[in-house]
């Protein structure tokens, strides 16, 4: 339905679309982990500008993350160097080959939680 109103307006031809949806519900070792069950978020990409693999399959490691450089890539809009580093890559390359085998590089961060703290019958508790 989406694709034909945007051929119907005559969008179709220039609309980069990007599909991915959540995996469902956080069970143990699925959805919030990095097991397979949890990195099984589909993801679709695709570009009236890069034909030659339509229809292909990836098997690259994306995430959202990598929606907002991709989009800021399909226009060619780059991102401020006074704003925090983007976490993600754009997705654009893969539209052109599948990325070579052997080495994955995923870039790690640590995020510092301040400390929470809650009193039960004045005794602090951690």
């Amino acid at each position: 339905m989406l694709l034909s109103e945007l051929k119907s307006h005559g969008y179709l031809d220039e609309t980069l679309i990007i599909f991915t949806s959540d995996n469902g519900i956080p069970f143990p070792l699925a959805k919030t982990n990095l097991y397979e069950p949890g990195m099984g978020e589909p993801m679709l990409v695709s570009s009236p500008v890069h034909t030659d693999r339509w229809g292909q399959i990836s098997e690259a490691l994306t995430s959202i993350t990598d929606i907002v450089p991709t989009v800021l890539d399909w226009f060619s809009v780059p991102y401020p160097k006074s704003l925090p580093e983007l976490t993600g890559k754009s997705m654009l390359p893969l539209l052109k080959t599948e990325p070579s085998t052997g080495k994955i590089v995923v870039k790690s961060y640590i995020l510092q939680v301040s400390e929470v703290v809650t009193y039960n019958l004045g005794k602090k508790v951690l």
